[in-house]
Order: structure tokens, then C-alpha cells, then sequence
């Protein structure tokens, strides 16, 4: 089906079902930054000229000769950072496709049972994208309505390329990802709320690091966008 459909630049989210608000995140930006070096003043440790007068005898005067002891300056090292650049980035297209999944599963049966440990295992706390999935699981529950799989199910998430942003230690990262939908929205008897929709985008998104992993944490760029195909278009 590669070949078939429409293919065009990404519009703005208006054809991207409610289920995908995942993208509504704006970004957060986070600084990181190392240990800077620290260097131990050197303390000279001197030993002052000591005199000695000699008792009256036959015996000329001694003199103890000056001694001075001077400590050598330390250094302490800045603590090293070794990163396996590539597993990093394995493990931040895992996390990011896990995210998806997890959404996917709490849009299917939505519920307002621990809701904010939940989203806060697929989404960074506290960004727009968190936000804006809760006010939307929250408009499902509220009208009996739930988010289904299409027949057959075609939708999916692969990561593309993963870009880190600044330097080690990695905290922010960059995903650029093909997704794949053709999910409904149903009322509480399973009847479908819109016409059924199959289209593929390629779709740039900032993730950070949490506590939960790499999570989406920016607003979702849209970029390169086909209807009716079941594989990204060409990048353009």
C-alpha cells in the first residue's frame, strides 16, 4: 500500500486523531552541566631558622642551618563520563515506542483510577503534553467514550533516527518517528464517533530524561504526512 494514497507536507495536527494530543507538549528545556575542576591552594609548610648560642667555652658557637619543607599543589580530577552513545540511543527509541503503547492501552479503557502515576510513566510530568492527555482521558470517562483499534489494526510507532542534545551526562534528546494510524473513536456501545481514517506521518518530538525514562516532553512537529498509506513518505 506504499504506493497508494495522498501524500503531502504534515498540516497541523487537525486530521491527527484526539488520541495522539500526545503530541501537545511544549518543550522543556533542560540544562546540564558537569562538575567544574577543583584545585587545592598549595600551602608551603615552613620550618623557620632556628638559632643556637653557644654556652661560654672553648667550644666555637653551632648553627642549625634553616629548613623549609614546601607541599606539593594537588589537583582533584574531574570525575570522568563514559556513555555508549548507541545503546543510549536504543534505549531512548525503546522508551519512546513503550510511551505509545502505553497511551494506547489507557485510551482504550479509560479511567480516572491513579491517573497521574499512570500518564507520568509515557509522558514528562508537568509538560503541556501530560496536561493536555489528562483533560482528554477525562473527556472519555466523562462521556462513556473510548479510543479502538481499526480492522485491521494498522497503527504503530518506529523510531527513525534518535539525535542527543548538549553532552554527557545526556538528559535531552531528540526523536524523529513514523507513525501509523488508523484508531476510532467509539461511544460506550462501540459505535464509531468519525469516519474511519488510515494516514502515516513522520513526526519530530523533543523527550527527556525522568525517573520513568525517556519520556515525550515538546510539542510534536509534524513533518512529512500520506493518507490512505501504511509507511512514512520519502523525507522532503
Amino acid at each position: 500500500m506504499g504506493s497508494m494514497g495522498q501524500v503531502h507536507s504534515a498540516q497541523p495536527m487537525d486530521k491527527v486523531r484526539a488520541l495522539v494530543t500526545l503530541a501537545v507538549a511544549v518543550s522543556v528545556a533542560t540544562a546540564c552541566s558537569g562538575d567544574d575542576d577543583e584545585t587545592e591552594p598549595s600551602v608551603p609548610a615552613t620550618t623557620a631558622a632556628v638559632t643556637t648560642e653557644a654556652p661560654t667555652s672553648t667550644d666555637p658557637p653551632t648553627t642549625t642551618e634553616p629548613t623549609t619543607t614546601t607541599a606539593a599543589p594537588t589537583t582533584a580530577l574531574p570525575p570522568t563520563t563514559t556513555v555508549d552513545v548507541e545503546a543510549l540511543k536504543a534505549q531512548i527509541a525503546a522508551d519512546y515506542e513503550r510511551s505509545y503503547e502505553l497511551l494506547d492501552e489507557l485510551v482504550s479503557n479509560p479511567t480516572l483510577d491513579g491517573l497521574g502515576d499512570r500518564l507520568a510513566l509515557f509522558l514528562a510530568p508537568g509538560s503541556d503534553s501530560y496536561n493536555s492527555v489528562r483533560t482528554f482521558v477525562e473527556e472519555l470517562v466523562a462521556s462513556d467514550e473510548r479510543v479502538v483499534n481499526g480492522d485491521p489494526d494498522l497503527s504503530s510507532v518506529t523510531v527513525e533516527m534518535v539525535e542527543l542534545v548538549g553532552s554527557p551526562p545526556y538528559v535531552e534528546a531528540t526523536v524523529t518517528a513514523c507513525s501509523i494510524d488508523n484508531r476510532l473513536r467509539v461511544d460506550a456501545a462501540g459505535t464509531p464517533l468519525e469516519e474511519p481514517l488510515l494516514f502515516a506521518i513522520r513526526q519530530r518530538q523533543v523527550v527527556q530524561l525522568t525517573p520513568n525514562g525517556w519520556l515525550p516532553a515538546s510539542r510534536l512537529t509534524g513533518l512529512e504526512q500520506g493518507d490512505g498509506i501504511t509507511e512514512c513518505p520519502p523525507p522532503g
